[in-house]
């Protein structure tokens, strides 16, 4: 009886162990394309409209207006983000002193975009636990943002004083 036991206790956990190297086995690198691909299709599917609707505003506000940034066209005042637009080009043009001069913080939020990109399309796995990333991402810019203004306005780029801003004639 005791060796029927164990028999049956041997074959179960045989099975599990069988059933968790199914769920864990690596993945070829083309299914892993395929799939990274598959998910930017969902995700262009659920977030397309949102798409158009930036690319149309951007399209717009750089064709009718000085900037993009509603701060910078309602206020005049340059904004945490102002810079990093640029900052992001002269990074993809491998002008790194230029791209931190323009904003610092476009090495944090390019490291925090790539993870993201790797975990969601790469890993598949789960892209929550980068929240709290996020937050510090978002409280490092109010930090900045506020030692910039101190340091550079008005005369330093980006840190300049749009003069035909709409309040400005209000």
């Amino acid at each position: 009886m005791c060796r029927e036991m164990s028999k049956e206790n041997h074959f179960i956990k045989k099975a599990k162990k069988v059933q968790r190297t199914k769920q864990y086995r690596r993945r070829s690198p083309g299914e892993v394309l395929r799939t990274a691909l598959q998910l930017v299709r969902e995700d262009i599917r659920a977030y397309g409209l949102a798409v158009v609707i930036i690319a149309g505003y951007l399209f717009f506000c750089l064709k009718f207006f000085y900037s993009s940034c509603p701060i910078v066209m309602l206020t005049g005042f340059p904004c945490p983000g102002c810079g990093l637009t640029r900052a992001g080009i002269a990074l993809l043009h491998f002008r790194f002193a230029e791209a931190f001069h323009m904003h610092p913080m476009i090495y944090p939020i390019a490291v925090f975009v790539l993870v993201f990109l790797i975990c969601r399309y790469l890993l598949q796995k789960p892209t929550r636990f980068l929240l709290k990333y996020v937050v510090l991402i978002l409280a490092a810019l109010g930090i900045l943002y506020v030692y910039r203004m101190l340091k550079y306005f008005p005369n330093h780029e980006p840190m300049t004083y749009y003069y035909g801003a709409v309040f400005r004639f209000l």
